[in-house]
């Protein structure tokens, strides 16, 4: 969700207090003259003037909490699941670096390790031996080493 909870001020001191869809707006200047005429702006000097100040954030993470850098993440969250853009920012991944980086959901770094696996041809999974032989474990940590993993999300190490 890509809400905030705003003040805008107008410049007669007007001030309407509003919860908003940032994926409705491409920029600070579209949610000023979204609300001018409510604010009674008339031209685009007072549009100019217009004060918009966040009361709640929400779920927008820290790295973000700007009104000019907030629109890197709503694009990136309406490319992406948000939770993907969370855990991408959470391991280090930048916003622009998700689409080559994101490697899936898994439930378990052996999980991970194993699809790694069938996806590089390294297995044949319909063969019981060594498929079933492998420590997983260890497979899993040695590969962990050229990835990053939260809730369940994974990205490769650019």
């Amino acid at each position: 969700m890509n809400n905030l909870n705003i003040t805008i001020t107008g410049q007669r001191s007007k001030t309407i207090e509003k919860e908003i869809d940032l994926s409705n707006f491409s920029d600070l200047d579209e949610i000023k003259e979204h609300f001018a005429e409510e604010l009674d702006a008339s031209d685009s000097e007072e549009v100019d003037e217009i004060q918009i100040e966040v009361q709640d954030w929400q779920e927008i993470p820290k790295e973000y909490q700007d009104l000019k850098t907030v629109w890197e993440y709503v694009e990136a969250c309406n490319e992406h699941d948000q939770e993907i853009v969370d855990a991408a920012i959470y391991c280090g991944v930048g916003l622009d670096d998700i689409d080559d980086a994101y490697s899936g959901e898994f439930d378990s770094d052996e999980d991970f390790a194993r699809e790694q696996a069938d996806q590089m041809g390294a297995m044949n999974v319909t063969d019981n031996w060594p498929y079933n032989c492998i420590d997983w474990e260890y497979a899993a940590k040695e590969l962990m080493y050229d990835y990053s993993e939260h809730n369940g999300h994974y990205f490769r190490n650019l």
